[in-house]
This record gives structure tokens, C-alpha cells and sequence, in this order.
């Protein structure tokens, strides 16, 4: 492909290239969506989203309409997403953008799980009667990533929990987290969480957990934890057959696994072959 390109660019006038750059986009989309595995035959959607299903999406906005239940496999590029009032909705981020602002309307569901490769400042708002599972998932090698996620509870009743979880190889992570309830948002409730797991003593990871509490009618705490492989746990599972690597490695995917319960078995699967 980067031979042929190559030699598609000699000659080529300024719109001649302007027109192999909008043709090598499209070729990239179409790669993208090839390595992708497909869950209930994800469909292509312009946004907005006015069916239940479930969509992969590359590159531009997301809207959900009122009432929707869908499943979101998302793609580059995508900095704001709206989820309409009594939405229900699964989003999978496989890359996370740099900078994302997701809002919930009154009443709307939504479970968002994010595989981080780089840094990152996410967003959230959220409204009345409204319920957020936030799930970032970084494996982390060789490279250090700071990230930062917002969770802004605007309304009565609303719910968050944000939850990080990080296999770290010859690198460093920050992770901050802020839950801010405002005046207006009694009853609310808000929990994050940070777990780390370290494999080398090289490796490094910081969680700065803030609440912001405006009001004296709800709950909001905060934990974290970072350890290493337990050596216990691996040594029974080697007694059974299995290699220490082998073992390190299923400890590893049980440790991801796990924040992933609430979503359908075959969309946690596929998250799973991906990290």
C-alpha cells in the first residue's frame, strides 16, 4: 500500500492530491472496519441514532435519540456524544480520543468502556434520575499515559460509578478523577475507583481522586488500589499445569474481565481480544 501511494504521488497536482488524501481516508475507514470483529452485524450510522441496534461508528459525533437502546463500537475521532432521555447504551471506545464530552438526558443509561493507548480528558454530565458505569481499561507498556475523567452530576437522583483498571509494563500512569454534584443534584450518588497492577518494579502508578460536593443529601467516596501479581494465587494455578506466564496471563484477563460483567457476554469477549 505505502509503495503505490508512493508512486500515485509523483505528478499529482495540488487537487490531485487533494483527492488521494480523501481516497487514502476512506481506505482507512474501510481497514478499520475490517479489523473489527462484528457483534449482531453492527450497522454504519450517521448520527443521529433514531433505531435500537447496535453500530460501529468512526469519526464524527454521536446523537442518540430519546428512548433508544443500542450498542455503540466507536472509532477515532469522536469528541462529543448526547444520549437522549430514557436511553439505554452500551459505548465501546477502542481508541480514546484526546479530549470527550459525553452528556446523559433525564432518565438515560449508559455504560462506557474505553481501551486507553494514549492520554486523555473525558467529560461526563450527567442529569435526573440518570445512571453512568464509566470502565477505562489501559495495558500499559513501555510508556507512560495520563489521564483525567470528569464526572459533573447536574440533577436529582443521578448515578455514576467510574471505574479504572491498569496492567502496567515498563511505564507510568496518572489517573485523575473528579465527581462534582452541584447544588441542584440531591440524592445523587457517585463512587470512583482505581486498580493497578504492577509486573515490574520499574513501573509506576498515581491515582489523584477529587470530589467537588455541593450538596449535603448524597454520597460520594472514592478508593484505590495497586499491588502486584498475587504470587499465591499464581502459584496455584501453575500447581495445575500451567506456565508462569500462562498463569500471569489468565490472572491478568480475570483482573479486566471483571468490570465487565454488566455487558453482554459477546461484547465483553470482543473487548477482551483487544487488550
Amino acid at each position: 500500500m505505502k509503495a503505490f501511494n508512493e508512486l500515485k504521488l509523483k505528478g499529482l497536482d495540488e487537487s490531485g492530491i487533494k483527492d488521494k488524501k480523501i481516497k487514502d481516508k476512506k481506505i482507512e475507514e474501510r481497514e478499520i472496519k475490517d479489523r473489527e470483529p462484528i457483534v449482531s452485524k453492527p450497522k454504519e450510522s450517521d448520527s443521529p441514532i433514531t433505531a435500537d441496534g447496535t453500530y460501529n461508528i468512526i469519526g464524527q459525533d454521536i446523537i442518540v435519540m430519546e428512548g433508544i437502546h443500542a450498542t455503540i463500537f466507536a472509532h477515532q475521532g469522536i469528541s462529543n456524544i448526547i444520549l437522549g432521555k430514557g436511553s439505554d447504551v452500551n459505548i465501546i471506545m477502542f481508541k480514546n480520543p484526546l479530549k470527550q464530552k459525553i452528556e446523559l438526558k433525564d432518565g438515560a443509561k449508559c455504560i462506557y468502556v474505553a481501551l486507553f493507548e494514549n492520554d486523555s480528558v473525558q467529560e461526563f454530565s450527567i442529569r435526573k434520575n440518570s445512571d453512568l458505569t464509566v470502565s477505562n481499561i489501559y495495558n500499559i507498556s513501555g510508556k507512560e499515559i495520563n489521564s483525567k475523567t470528569s464526572v459533573y452530576h447536574l440533577a436529582p437522583n443521578s448515578k455514576s460509578l467510574m471505574h479504572s483498571r491498569a496492567v502496567i509494563s515498563k511505564g507510568k500512569l496518572c489517573v485523575k478523577g473528579l465527581i462534582d454534584i452541584s447544588e441542584d443534584a440531591s440524592g445523587a450518588d457517585g463512587y470512583q475507583k482505581t486498580e493497578a497492577i504492577l509486573l515490574d518494579q520499574g513501573s509506576k502508578a498515581i491515582s489523584i481522586p477529587e470530589l467537588s460536593i455541593k450538596n449535603n443529601d448524597v454520597r460520594c467516596s472514592h478508593g484505590a488500589s495497586i499491588s502486584s501479581l498475587d504470587q499465591d494465587k499464581m502459584f496455584y494455578i501453575q500447581s495445575r499445569g500451567l506456565t508462569s506466564e500462562e498463569s500471569a496471563k489468565l490472572m491478568i484477563e480475570g483482573f479486566f474481565a471483571d468490570i465487565l460483567k454488566k455487558l453482554p457476554e459477546d461484547v465483553s469477549n470482543m473487548i477482551m481480544e483487544h487488550i
